[in-house]
């Protein structure tokens, strides 16, 4: 990990150094999925730089997507599904006595699987919502047209399945800090820091799964719903709207079914 991280970096700072700061904004894919994110912020800059309130969520209804940009908000979301299917009894069974590179294997075929099968039933909507509409543009423009309405979904996702992660392994940054190659140092006086495990409760990790999952969804079905009623007159607004509540619902079910049986 620290190596890839490594490499990671020096290919950012190399293409920065290379194309200008203003490149990490569109070719990093962490700055392209926090500036996405970043729409859903109540806190933002005006023409002149000032920083200004807004009602969480609105940024949404001024997102235009990027070559790409619809891509990592696919992978993140699927990603973050397959790490659900993972913690499944099902993915275990499948798995089952398959280690290193072996296991390797059959995770990154999963993850590809899931990450297409998600992104299938959001094309499939957007097809089918272009259709109702009578709305003649091509797959590509739609799809990139409704994109900012999975960002809550994205958000909603990532707080569900890592919500725990930062609580509890959040706490090891200390020990980490002082001993970050695992070589027994002791930099800062902190490796032998715990985990205190007790900070949170099970209910109040559940309750919060829940609710981001249920939140982001809504704001997901929202925002198309806005989008919806700009472009389209009311009724056709409307009907647009099936095939992406839909799929919408059918993420929400599949999300708190893998939180159930993790």
């Amino acid at each position: 990990m620290a190596a890839f991280i490594s490499a990671y970096t020096i290919v950012v700072l190399v293409a920065s150094s290379w194309f200008g700061a203003g490149w990490v904004r569109t070719g990093d894919g962490f700055a392209v999925l926090f500036g996405l994110l970043g729409a859903l912020s109540p806190l933002h800059r005006d023409d002149r730089g000032r920083l200004r309130l807004r009602v969480p969520g609105s940024g949404l209804a001024a997102v235009e997507l990027r070559r790409g940009s619809l891509g990592v908000i696919l992978v993140v979301l699927g990603g973050t599904t397959f790490d659900g299917v993972t913690r499944t009894q099902w993915w275990s069974d499948l798995v089952g006595s398959r280690r290193e590179w072996d296991l390797t294997a059959v995770n990154t075929v999963g993850l590809l699987l899931t990450i297409a099968t998600v992104a299938m039933a959001y094309l499939v909507a957007i097809r089918v919502l272009g259709v109702l509409a009578k709305d003649d543009a091509d797959l590509v423009e739609q799809a990139r047209r409704w994109g900012p309405s999975l960002i809550p979904i994205v958000l909603g996702y990532s707080i569900a399945h890592y919500f725990s992660l930062l609580v509890f392994e959040g706490q090891s940054f200390l020990a980490l800090l002082s001993d970050p190659l695992g070589s027994g140092r002791d930099l800062f006086g902190t490796a032998e820091n715990t985990i205190d495990f007790t900070v949170v409760t099970a209910d109040q990790i559940a309750y919060t799964q829940v609710a981001a999952i249920v939140i982001g969804h809504i704001a997901g079905v929202i925002a198309a719903h806005d989008k919806a009623v700009e472009r389209y007159p009311h009724r056709t607004a409307v009907l647009s709207q099936y095939p992406l509540l839909a799929v919408m619902v059918a993420y929400t079910v599949s999300g708190l079914l893998l939180l159930l049986n993790a």
